[in-house]
């Protein structure tokens, strides 16, 4: 692959990685702000609050993990190493188990 092409694509994948950084940012964000409104004005348990605010963050958390693997995927593709496909195996899992439980805890 030409150099130019790699040198953008590495452009790529910096943007990208920042993408998931901002997304994550903003599900810490939002989260905190639904748990202190939770506190405030809900007459939920507190489990029923703290349950609602995991499952906002873990949604964010998800997306953050999904934008992190195109990253890696990108990366894999322009830098092909052993390392960086063990990387990219290890977040599919990771995003794997994180999904399951929160769809387990979304739908209880």
């Amino acid at each position: 692959m030409p150099k130019i092409i790699v040198e953008i694509f590495e452009y790529i994948v910096v943007g990208i990685s920042i993408a998931s950084i901002l997304i994550l940012l903003r599900g810490l964000l939002v989260a905190g702000i639904e748990y202190f409104k939770a506190e405030i004005k809900s007459k939920q348990t507190k489990l029923q609050r703290v349950s609602h605010v995991r499952s906002t963050l873990g949604i964010y958390v998800l997306l953050s993990l999904e934008v992190v693997i195109a990253a890696d995927i990108i990366e894999s593709i322009i830098h092909p190493t052993l390392n960086d496909i063990f990387k990219l195996g290890l977040l599919v899992i990771i995003r794997t188990v994180i999904s399951v439980f929160l769809k387990k805890e979304i739908s209880e």
